[in-house]
């Protein structure tokens, strides 16, 4: 004997309603000998709330279209009105920061030459419970550069640095490392201006 399905899943709503509907139909059409089963399931009742929920929601989103697209034509007003308010307070700023900061205007940064990047700082090791792997992290000191790790094992940290690394984001994993050996690492960071200075080198035992 085959089973029934319904198929619900990944179904929109009104699809959802038709299928139930179909069922309140096969329902009511059985013979009255057999309707009394039916009746504790109230599928007829639940329906009409459903279909009614349906219909406010829709509804809804309905009057909730016409209220963005009311907001948004108003904003755009409000945002032409306050660019040409800004000019005139401007002008009659004179070009004075301080009387544009005054009005509510916020005022255009110069411009500072980015120049050779800084050491990264905060240089750390994170936690990992990986073999021969150590994840790093770092804060960066200009936007647009490229960062290169360098390890070592030298006890002194002052010897033996070789490049194991590179990045674009303020983290790596440095991986295939020597297992039970304590690593030192340092960071610098490049950009068109040259290379910058190392940053504080930090020790991690590795697994």
């Amino acid at each position: 004997m085959k089973r029934h399905k319904l198929n619900f899943g990944n179904r929109t709503v009104s699809e959802q309603l038709a299928i139930c509907r179909r069922v309140a139909e096969g329902a009511a059409n059985v013979p009255e000998e057999h309707r009394h089963h039916f009746t504790p399931f109230n599928l007829a009742g639940r329906l009409a709330d459903a279909e009614a929920s349906h219909l406010e929601v829709e509804r809804l989103k309905f009057a909730l279209k016409a209220a963005l697209s009311r907001r948004n034509e108003t904003l755009g007003q409000a945002r032409n009105s306050a660019d040409a308010n800004a000019g005139l307070l401007a002008i009659l700023a004179n070009g004075n920061a301080a009387a544009m900061l005054a009005a509510g205007l916020g005022v255009v940064r110069d411009k500072q030459p980015v120049g050779l990047p800084s050491a990264p700082g905060n240089l750390r090791v994170l936690p990992t419970d990986f073999e021969g792997r150590v994840p790093l992290r770092w804060q960066r000191s200009v936007r647009r550069c490229v960062f290169f790790v360098e390890a070592t094992t030298d006890a002194t940290a002052r010897t033996g640095w070789k490049q194991v690394k590179s990045s674009t984001k303020q983290s790596c994993e440095v991986t295939g490392l020597a297992s039970e050996k304590k690593h030192w690492f340092r960071v610098c960071a490049v950009n068109a201006h040259g290379t910058g200075p190392w940053s504080q080198p930090v020790s991690a035992w590795v697994k």
